[in-house]
């Protein structure tokens, strides 16, 4: 009994047992099947309560400009072309230990041959985040991102649910991998 209770003890105090999110400033980066990295921007994140602030800042410098389909958007050009969503619509810049979808809305992208005219948001990427030794990694599922074209209703801040996400085979993505360190 006294073995149980200390390994008890032990597990709770281990790196692994609190798993804290790591505050300060991190790198926000799409990686490649073949391990390349594509540095998509900033994340400051600090510490409030019982709960982590963040802010999100896009490297827009390394996206080129577009004008698809009567609207401006951040692209990284290739096939496909990767072009970042703002998430439209007013939502808290907060997550707690195992609840990152705040920070996940960040991180929306559709898919785009360079050779389509405009852009149809059927073609979305999700990131679904997780969180093992101080680094965040997503995965990417897809999603239609019509679901944002009129805000939600009143009260919703989390409008793209589990149930809109779709398993993809991420061995056929260019950016199978999301990863914040």
């Amino acid at each position: 009994m006294k073995g149980l209770i200390f390994l008890s003890t032990l597990m709770l105090f281990s790196p692994l047992a609190r798993a804290d999110i790591p505050i300060g400033s991190k790198q926000v980066l799409l990686e490649t099947a073949g391990g390349e990295r594509f540095e998509f921007g900033t994340l400051e994140i600090s510490r409030s309560a019982d709960e982590y602030r963040f802010e999100f800042s896009l490297k827009e410098a390394n996206f080129s400009d577009q004008f698809l389909s009567m609207r401006p958007f951040k692209c990284i050009d290739g096939a496909p072309m990767y072009c970042h969503l703002a998430y439209p619509y007013g939502k808290p810049k907060s997550i707690k230990k195992q609840d990152f979808v705040n920070l996940e809305y960040e991180f929306l992208f559709i898919l785009r041959s360079p050779t389509e005219y405009g852009i149809d948001p059927y073609n979305g990427r999700y990131y679904v985040l997780s969180l093992e030794g101080g680094v965040f990694t997503g995965e990417p599922k897809a999603v239609d991102l019509n679901i944002l074209a009129a805000p939600p209703e009143e009260g919703v801040t989390r409008p793209i649910t589990e149930a809109e996400l779709d398993f993809i085979e991420v061995e056929s993505e260019r950016f199978p991998r999301l990863v914040i360190h």
